[in-house]
């Protein structure tokens, strides 16, 4: 559960990428996550880097960091673990055949009319309803998303974000940790959907998820009488100072593994 909620996490946080233009500015954007479950809290922080085809996010949770850098060009991801100095190499052509068994999610994102100021970003809002497949088991589900979110097309790098999302989605890479896709691949398919959705409003300020589990199995069932959970995202900067090209590199000292 919590290895999913680190790649939802990690996807949520480079959620703001749309309109298809050749990169040209680097781009860095920090935020926080809270995920609220009637077991525990999860507070994580981000940082995602974008420099022409790559992107890094790094995602800190429960004092634990995992790295994930995405190749467009190679269609490749690499997960750097420093706490073991280990690099897992995934080429995302393991994940073609895994073409989505229920259907990809239904998305509805309408814009409300407001605006707010988030982190220095004059961001417009939007209503946003979701239903995404995903795998309970042996069991197919639902889960919804439901709440408001807030992007900013005027924000530095809007259209850097916006170009590498759009290749990124169109050459097919899953926009979260490849491994949690393997025991998901509807679920990691929806939220690379909606992720682009969300990007073609902006870059992303601020959003508030309440998250539901439905399905007619047991399992499912279970999940759903155990309540919902709620997903909250702030972005706190975004800038487009220079990115040393070295942070896309696997390090030296690293053994590297495939999965």
């Amino acid at each position: 559960m919590r290895r999913r909620t680190l790649g939802v996490t990690a996807g949520l946080a480079i959620a703001g990428l749309a309109l298809a233009r050749p990169a040209a500015a680097d781009v860095t954007i920090r935020a926080k996550t809270t995920t609220l479950t009637l077991a525990q809290t999860l507070a994580a922080e981000t940082v995602t880097y974008v420099k022409g085809q790559f992107m890094r996010v790094d995602t800190t949770m429960n004092g634990r960091e995992q790295i994930t850098i995405f190749d467009v060009d190679t269609r490749k991801y690499t997960i750097l673990n420093p706490q073991t100095h280990e690099a897992i190499v995934t080429d995302a052509a393991s994940f073609d055949r895994n073409a989505p068994a229920a259907g990809g999610p239904t998305i509805e994102m309408t814009p409300t009319g407001e605006t707010k100021e988030v982190a220095g970003l004059t961001c417009e809002g939007y209503t946003l309803k979701v239903a995404m497949p995903m795998t309970v088991g042996e069991e197919t589900a639902t889960l919804t998303m439901n709440g408001p979110v807030w992007a900013s097309k005027s924000a530095p790098g809007a259209r850097e974000y916006a170009a590498f999302l759009r290749k990124a989605v169109t050459a097919g890479l899953i926009l979260g940790d490849p491994r949690a896709a393997r025991v998901q691949p509807d679920q990691a398919r929806g939220t690379s959907a909606l992720l682009e959705r969300i990007g073609q409003a902006g870059v992303p300020c601020e959003s508030d998820f309440q998250m539901s589990v439905e399905g007619q199995g047991p399992m499912a069932g279970a999940m759903g009488r155990m309540g919902g959970s709620e997903m909250k995202v702030e972005t706190l900067l975004v800038t487009t100072d220079p990115i040393d090209p070295d942070l896309f590199a696997i390090p030296k000292g690293y053994t590297i593994k495939n999965p």
